[in-house]
């Protein structure tokens, strides 16, 4: 792709690039955020879910549980 919009087939090539440049940004820019890498994705979804889940999450919920609480300020 050439550094300039495309203007070919444009009655005014100036202005319809200096609309583009003006509705889009600078080409540089649009191709900088086009050819930015993409964030990593995981490479396999967990197919096997964890079979002691169950048994965490109680464990978790436990512990949730046992902490101790702080009194309630009394009300003014």
């Amino acid at each position: 792709m050439p550094a300039t919009y495309n203007t070919d087939g444009a009655e005014d090539p100036d202005l319809y690039a200096q609309l583009m440049t003006e509705r889009y940004g600078p080409l540089r820019l649009i191709l900088a955020e086009r050819n930015r890498p993409a964030p990593p994705r995981q490479a396999r979804a967990n197919l096997t879910p964890d079979p002691r889940a169950a048994e965490h999450r109680h464990q978790l919920l436990e512990a949730l549980n046992n902490r101790p609480q702080p009194d309630p300020e009394p009300a003014a």
